[in-house]
């Protein structure tokens, strides 16, 4: 039989003192490269030292710690209102005087294809916000929206047709200040049209608006409540259907009221959510299905509802550069 190798043409009894060789090279390297190799100092004879190695399982490892879930808390409209009438920030390291009613561009960010400018903002921070804000709420607590990008000429440079300019990009997360305790910051990308550079912007005009849930409260079914409706303020949830760890709920009411979902088994352990929808086609006042799927069956679901919304709306004009 013949071998062919890079167009060579081999029988294979001719391959045979090749391979035998081959295999010779090998092992002696193999050998070479076992052995330890020594500085000239290091060749008198020493006492070979062992080091015992801890097991694998035995050697100590640190998970990051992860923060509890918390129950909203009712918070009351005269909360919110004494929590952001607190005094404005006026100076705070790169956030210099930035506050709820007068932004600054602090950041600034350019991409050839996708133009934007970031606006950073600091305002008082909202009582018990960070337990509503959680990844499973369907509506965003604030956000900022633009009127008009102007530039040196007077032309409206916003690009308004820009799908990051659309929500969910137009929220906010806002996120304690460690070097100023009962503040809060964001940011926000601003997109503008393409070919805009930053010396062209000449004033931004905007608002910050916030969607602050009034007296947050809970309404619990369980497993065995099928068909049972209940309301808490102006809304109303019936529980349809519950398929092992799938519930099946229809909300009447305000959109923006429902806040977000808790599962417990029956001793109590909080289950997490797998995945949840809501066809809230706009926030407004109409009826929608809600699912939520837990990753295990769970032996009650409370579902945080607000009695109403409070909403502060802080227009801004920002001239660049004052």
């Amino acid at each position: 039989m013949l071998t062919h190798l890079q167009g060579v043409c081999y029988t294979r009894t001719s391959l045979m003192p090749l391979i035998l060789l081959l295999s010779l090279v090998l092992s002696a390297f193999s050998t070479l490269i076992a052995l330890p190799i020594r500085s000239p100092s290091q060749l008198t004879s020493r006492p070979e030292v062992t080091i015992d190695l801890p097991h694998v399982s035995d050697v100590p490892t640190s998970t990051p710690e992860v923060p509890p879930v918390l129950e909203p808390l009712p918070v009351s409209r005269e909360q919110y209102e004494a929590a952001l009438n607190r005094p404005a920030v006026n100076s705070l390291d790169s956030l210099a005087s930035t506050t709820y009613l007068g932004l600054e561009i602090h950041w600034k960010e350019f991409d050839a294809f996708f133009p934007y400018v970031t606006l950073g903002l600091a305002l008082p921070e909202v009582p018990e916000i960070e337990r509503v804000r959680e990844a499973n709420t369907f509506t965003r607590t604030a956000r900022l929206t633009i009127a008009r990008v102007l530039n040196r000429a007077g032309k409206d440079v916003y690009d308004k047709k820009s799908s990051f300019e659309e929500s969910p990009f137009d929220g906010l997360d806002f996120q304690p200040i460690q070097e100023l305790p009962g503040y809060a910051e964001a940011e926000r990308q601003v997109h503008v049209q393409k070919g805009v550079k930053e010396a062209d912007i000449h004033s931004i005009e905007g608002q910050v608006i916030l969607d602050l849930p009034v007296n947050v409260r809970p309404i619990e079914f369980t497993p065995s409540e099928v068909g049972m409706t209940k309301t808490q303020a102006s809304s109303t949830v019936s529980l349809i259907a519950v398929n092992d760890s799938e519930y099946e709920f229809q909300f009447t009411g305000d959109a923006r009221n429902f806040i977000r979902f808790f599962g417990y088994d029956a001793t109590g352990r909080r289950v997490p959510i797998a995945s949840h929808t809501a066809d809230f086609a706009e926030v407004q006042e109409h009826t929608a299905p809600l699912f939520v799927t837990f990753s295990e069956p769970v032996a009650r679901v409370k579902m945080f509802i607000a009695e109403d919304i409070l909403t502060k709306t802080y227009p801004f004009h920002l001239v660049v550069g004052k």
